[in-house]
């Protein structure tokens, strides 16, 4: 497979299916580790992504800090 057929393993899209597109997304994946990604959509909202195990507990830690505490945190649109 040469290097303009092999995908971008974020958006599955090839260097050769890219430069025939006038597409431009707002949504970027700006981190990845591990089994873990983080995107910009647009330039207001972020979008954590992971895998089920271990489950993440962020969304009520977060929830408990903001109820409990005069620290900001962001606001969870969606879990």
């Amino acid at each position: 497979m040469s290097s303009s057929e092999v995908p971008c393993p974020a958006c599955k899209w090839t260097p050769d299916r890219q430069r025939r597109c006038a597409y431009e997304s707002s949504v970027r994946l700006f981190h990845g580790a591990h089994n873990r990604g983080y995107w910009f959509l647009g330039s207001k909202f972020l979008s954590k992504e992971r895998g089920k195990h271990p489950p993440s507990h962020e969304v009520t830690n977060t929830h408990f800090i903001k109820e409990n505490t005069t620290i900001p945190v962001p606001t969870t649109v969606q879990e």
